[in-house]
């Protein structure tokens, strides 16, 4: 025979173990919803090299000086840190001797004489994304220092996505080589939609 106590005990301990487990799944299910939000800040950059061309040299692909953004003729943010990569190597059996990630933060430091301060993205497939100083907002200049046509080669495309969160989803706002910069369109004041 069983002990009307512990078959108590045992059902008290079976509902503590249920509402544990139902709290660990709200605590998860509230950590996955955070992370595909698509409101709040403009803060995330990604940069994807689009060049098919200098993959033969230490400095393939795309090469990135800088990332900065200008407010009424000022620069007002920089790219504060690199939250993921993939820097490739350019043509199979090359080597990118320029793959230090902090030479792509702050302002514009490229050294043409020395050939340094700046990250080589390696080709088609190679990618940065950052998180920029301050928001981006709606008007902004996004200028990308793309110094290939400084560094002996030729200047490389790479285009230019935002997003709100450092996981995406980014929405494209245009490519540009050397030098270039973009607006912050009108569109991404709405939420980006989670669509692929």
């Amino acid at each position: 025979m069983t002990n009307p106590n512990d078959a108590k005990k045992m059902k008290t301990k079976q509902k503590q173990i249920v509402l544990l487990v139902v709290l660990l799944l709200v605590v998860v299910l509230f950590f996955i919803l955070r992370s595909c939000r698509s409101d709040g800040p403009l803060l995330y950059v990604r940069l994807d090299d689009k060049s098919k061309q200098s993959l033969q040299t230490d400095y393939p692909g795309s090469d990135i000086d800088a990332i900065e953004i200008v407010r009424d003729g000022e620069v007002v943010g920089t790219a504060s840190l690199v939250v993921d990569s993939h820097l490739l190597d350019g043509a199979p059996g090359n080597t990118n001797k320029f793959k230090d990630l902090s030479q792509i933060l702050g302002i514009a430091n490229y050294d043409a004489e020395n050939r340094e301060n700046y990250v080589a993205l390696g080709g088609s497939g190679g990618y940065v994304i950052v998180k920029m100083s301050v928001p981006l907002q709606v008007g902004d200049i996004l200028r990308v220092h793309e110094i290939g046509a400084g560094t002996g080669g030729s200047a490389e495309p790479c285009s230019v996505a935002i997003g709100r969160n450092e996981s995406g989803p980014f929405q494209e706002i245009g490519e540009g080589a050397g030098p270039f910069e973009l607006i912050v369109p009108e569109a991404v004041r709405k939420p980006i939609s989670l669509s692929p």
